[in-house]
């Protein structure tokens, strides 16, 4: 799906260790990434924006790739990122 820019497209970014991420894209004509993911499990909701300059596609990886880094590493979702 073409991401309109300024709008904000939903994604999932998949369910790692029975927790599921899902997070807004917005593309801004600088090509600015605005993440805003959403972190939910049985104790709630939280929600961490992360901001990087970088195509559609590279904004996809690196988060999809950052992600992957903290549950490989064992961290604990609920307090040890942002």
């Amino acid at each position: 799906m073409e991401v309109v820019h300024g709008q904000p497209e939903q994604i999932k970014f998949g369910i790692f260790s029975g927790k599921e991420f899902r997070g807004l894209l917005t593309e801004f004509p600088n090509k600015q990434i605005v993440a805003v993911i959403v972190v939910s499990d049985r104790k709630g909701t939280r929600e961490y924006r992360w901001e990087i300059t970088a195509s559609r596609e590279e904004a996809l990886t690196k988060i999809t790739a950052w992600w992957s880094e903290l549950e490989n590493n064992g961290y604990n979702v609920d307090s040890d990122i942002l």
